[in-house]
């Protein structure tokens, strides 16, 4: 788990998104918190900063959700929103409008089994963007030399 003050302030600004793939209202968040509902919102719409203790029992409460309900769309949408510093904001902003139009059309009610299930393959395509993106950059420069190199030597045929 990633705890620096970047993976903090992107948890704050993901909370909605988060929420809607485990199928939490802000109510139900703050519910599990023992906090107020006004206390969540206010993280979610104001530019407050999040606490760290805040962050650890958010966390807490995720990770319980991810190994009792085995759900890995939560944990790799985490992965992406939050604990990875080389994710694209491109990709963030797919994954969150994806998670946005899910749980509006089979609504928080469903459960966030059917959210999680309409998410997946845009998470799964995500996660392996980013482990193409984790490549240094002077390896695929290599390879490209390598092909090309291949690709451009003559044709020799057997006789």
């Amino acid at each position: 788990m990633n705890m620096s003050a970047d993976a903090v302030e992107r948890l704050r600004r993901d909370l909605p998104t988060i929420r809607n793939v485990v199928g939490w209202s802000a109510e139900r968040l703050a519910e599990l918190l023992e906090v107020s509902r006004v206390t969540i919102v206010n993280l979610e719409n104001t530019e407050k900063r999040m606490s760290k203790v805040q962050y650890l029992a958010i966390r807490a409460l995720l990770q319980e959700e991810i190994e009792t309900s085995h759900n890995s769309t939560l944990e790799n949408v985490l992965t992406v929103l939050v604990d990875r510093d080389n994710v694209s904001e491109k990709m963030k902003q797919e994954l969150r409008d994806q998670v946005d139009r899910v749980a509006k059309s089979v609504g928080r009610k469903a459960g966030s089994a059917a959210v999680a299930k309409n998410v997946a393959p845009i998470v799964e395509k995500t996660i392996g963007e980013m482990k193409l993106s984790e490549i240094p950059e002077e390896t695929i420069l290599r390879g490209q030399a390598i092909v090309d190199e291949i690709l451009t030597r003559p044709i020799h045929k057997k006789k």
